[in-house]
Parts: structure tokens; sequence; C-alpha cells
């Protein structure tokens, strides 16, 4: 992309909460395998709009409890390299946040998926169920 005659790449973007846009690959990714399976059953508009929204917020809360676990969990607990954030000088939820305020931030997109899933048609507790566990896990 252009902008007043500068190239812009991905990697010079923020997004509005001040994260770069490669800490929203697992909303983006959640968004998009969600619209296409709505696609395929022929979901009308408001529902694909309802499910993609819930989606982003699935893939923000995943990745700041994936950020969180990071910088409080073991190596041993969370089955990979714990601390790999900051040893690595990765943005994070929790870097730019501090722990408190991404734990904080985790909690209210639980809240908000939690509401998002109310308004879905339906009683999806399936979904619920799978939902809790993203916010739920320990590795």
């Amino acid at each position: 992309m252009t902008v007043k005659g500068k190239k812009i790449t991905v990697h010079d973007m923020t997004l509005r909460d001040g994260m770069h846009p490669k800490r929203h690959q697992m909303s983006l990714d959640q968004m998009a395998a969600i619209a296409m399976g709505l696609h395929v059953v022929g979901a009308d508009a408001a529902t694909t709009a309802a499910y993609r929204e819930l989606g982003f917020e699935i893939g923000v809360a995943f990745q700041i409890v994936d950020d969180v676990l990071d910088a409080t969990s073991t190596s041993e607990v969370l089955g990979k390299t714990a601390g790999a954030d900051e040893a690595n000088d990765r943005q994070s939820w929790v870097r730019v946040l501090g722990l408190t305020e991404a734990q904080a931030r985790a909690e209210a997109s639980w809240q908000r998926a939690d509401a998002l899933l109310d308004a879905l048609p339906g009683e999806p507790v399936a979904l619920r169920s799978v939902i809790e566990t993203i916010y739920r896990r320990t590795s």
C-alpha cells in the first residue's frame, strides 16, 4: 500500500490498540475460517457479521492469553519455551500493556465473547465450551 508516496507494509503498521497486525493474526485466521464456513452453508449477512465479530474476539483472546502464559508460566507447563516474547524482544500484550492490564483485557474479552454468544441464534453450547477452554487454558 502507498500512503503519500511512501510504501507502507504490514510491518510498519499498528492497529488502534497499539498492537502490530501480526499480533492479530489469530483473530484474522478465526474470522476467515468462520466466514468461509458460513458462506458454504449460505448464512445471511447479519449472521455472518455476528460470527465474524465473535471470531475476531476469540482470536484476540487467544493471543492475549498466550502472551500472559508466556510471561507467567514455565516451559514445562507450556510445552514450549516460556518467556520467549521477552527474550526475543517481541511485541506482546503483556509488554505493551503490562501484566495486570493484559489480564484485565483478557477478562474483558471473555465477557465480550460471552455477550456475542448470547446474541447468536440458537444456543451454541458447544461453541461456548470451546471458547471457555481458550480463555481458561493454562498451557
